[in-house]
C-alpha cells in the first residue's frame, strides 16, 4: 500500500504543504478528500462512495468499514500510481470510518485501521492557534481558503471577538493534545511543527524537506515553494484591528506568547 496520511487541524498550512508534495515526481497529492465541497467530483470520498454503494450497497454498513477504507485506499492509489498517494485529513473528518460501536471517549476507528496496516501518517501541528484562528476568519471574510495571489486578498485585518478567540484557542488546543496522544505509538509517525516548517522566503526548509523526503523514503525535493501563499501577515498589529485588547484577554492566560511569536 502507497498510501500515506495527512493528519492536521484547519489553518495548519496543509495546503502548502501538499501543493510541495504534488510537485514531486514520486508523490501524487490528493487533497482534502472529505470536504463537502467536492462531493460531485472524484476524487472526493463521498463521490466514490456514492458510487461504490450503488454497485453493492451492502458496503455502506459501518461492519464493512475497514473494506471501504481498502477500496478507496486502492482507488486512490490507481488514479496516478506513484510512489506515494497522499490525503489530508482534518481532525473534523475523523469519523467517517466508524464501525458499529464507538464509546464516547475512545478513538475515531480510523486510526485503528492506520496503525494496523502501518501506513504512514504526516501529523501537522500549528501550537500558535491565535494565528490559526486569525487564518480561518480572513478566509471566510475574503471568501478564499487557498490563496495564490495577493489579488485575491482584499481583506488584510479584522476586529477579533476576544472571547471567541479564547474559546477556539483552548479547543484547539485540548484537540490537538488528543491527537497526539492518540498517534504517539504508531508504527509511521512523522511530527512536524508548522513554525519550523517554512522559511522566512515561503520555501520549505532543508531539513524539514530532508525529514520527509526520508520518512517517505523518497528523492530529495527539488521544488520547495508552495503554489499558496499566506493570507496573515507576521506582524499582528497590523492584522488585528483591536490588538491591544486582544493582548490584554492572552495575557491573563498561558497563551499569551501567540500574539508574539508563531
Amino acid at each position: 500500500m502507497t498510501l500515506c496520511i495527512m493528519i492536521a487541524k484547519q489553518r495548519t498550512g496543509t495546503g502548502a504543504l501538499g501543493s510541495i508534495l504534488d510537485q514531486h515526481p514520486s508523490i501524487s497529492y490528493h487533497g482534502e478528500v472529505f470536504h463537502h465541497d467536492a462531493v460531485d467530483k472524484p476524487p472526493n470520498y463521498f463521490w466514490f462512495l456514492r458510487d461504490l454503494v450503488k454497485r453493492n450497497p451492502e458496503l455502506i454498513l459501518p461492519e464493512a468499514n475497514v473494506r471501504r477504507f481498502e477500496l478507496y485506499s486502492r482507488y486512490l492509489e490507481e488514479r496516478k500510481a506513484r510512489l506515494r498517494t497522499f490525503v489530508d485529513i482534518k481532525y473534523s473528518s475523523l469519523h467517517h470510518f466508524n464501525g458499529h460501536w464507538l464509546g464516547i471517549l475512545e478513538p475515531p476507528t480510523l486510526f485503528s485501521i492506520l496503525r494496523s496496516k502501518a501506513i504512514p501518517v504526516v501529523h501537522l501541528n500549528r501550537r500558535n492557534h491565535l494565528k490559526s484562528f486569525i487564518s480561518g476568519q480572513l478566509a471566510e471574510l475574503n471568501n478564499e481558503w487557498h490563496v495564490r495571489s495577493a489579488d485575491q486578498i482584499t481583506v488584510h485585518s479584522l476586529v477579533i471577538d476576544t472571547k471567541t478567540c479564547l474559546r477556539f484557542i483552548r479547543s484547539k488546543e485540548n484537540e490537538q493534545a488528543r491527537v497526539r496522544r492518540i498517534l504517539e505509538n504508531h508504527p509511521r509517525l512523522l511530527n512536524l511543527e508548522y513554525a519550523e516548517l517554512f522559511a522566512a522566503s515561503g520555501e520549505l526548509r532543508e531539513d524539514s524537506a530532508a525529514a520527509l523526503a526520508g520518512f517517505l523514503e523518497v528523492e530529495p525535493f527539488e521544488k520547495k515553494m508552495p503554489v499558496h501563499i499566506k493570507q496573515t501577515s507576521n506582524d499582528l498589529t497590523a492584522v488585528i484591528e483591536n490588538y491591544d485588547a486582544v493582548a490584554k484577554a492572552l495575557a491573563a492566560t498561558n497563551h499569551a506568547w501567540m500574539i508574539e511569536r508563531d
